[in-house]
């Protein structure tokens, strides 16, 4: 049997940006300062690594085989951020994941990208989960908005910058 091109779809369009399929391409200097970013990676676990085009290659493989999705955030020809969904088809769950570079913080850049992904997936029948720390303040923003609902959290998780923090989980409940 042959297996369905899970981008078939993409590129996806909001009103501003495009969904696309994360490429070697999309591997330039400037993403990879994103990823060695102290600031840009504060609260994820990308930033207790180093990160080179040797290191983002293997990440790009690591979505080949899968039915998870690693996706660039274009604002007309300039990438601007990225995606993750990682996916389970058997439970129809998608959990995504945003990066938005720095020169597009405050713009609503991440909530439209998450809001275009989050709709599609829907439009598949998925449930859409994300978890955060407390201290990001800009994700559970676009949680919040884009309707999904606190589902609790897990204590002692993470460690950032010496300071113990807990998970928070949110799962979009459709009305």
């Amino acid at each position: 049997m042959k297996k369905v091109d899970k981008y078939h779809d993409f590129p996806l369009c909001g009103k501003r940006i495009t969904l696309k399929k994360f490429s070697k391409k999309d591997i330039t200097p400037e993403y990879i300062a994103w990823l060695n970013s102290k600031v840009i990676m504060k609260h994820s676990h990308q930033r207790l690594s180093v990160h080179n085009a040797m290191s983002c290659m293997q990440y790009v493989d690591s979505f080949c085989m899968t039915d998870n999705l690693f996706l660039s955030i274009y604002v007309e020809e300039l990438l601007v951020g990225t995606m993750t969904a990682y996916i389970s088809i058997e439970e129809k769950i998608a959990d995504l994941g945003v990066l938005v570079g720095d020169r597009m913080w405050g713009k609503g850049i991440g909530y439209e990208a998450w809001q275009t992904l989050m709709d599609y997936l829907l439009l598949q029948e998925f449930r859409v989960t994300a978890g955060t720390v407390p201290s990001n303040i800009a994700m559970k923003k676009i949680a919040m908005r884009s309707g999904m609902k606190s589902q609790g959290e897990d204590y002692l998780e993470e460690v950032i910058n010496g300071v113990t923090m807990s998970t928070l989980y949110s799962l979009y409940v459709a009305p």
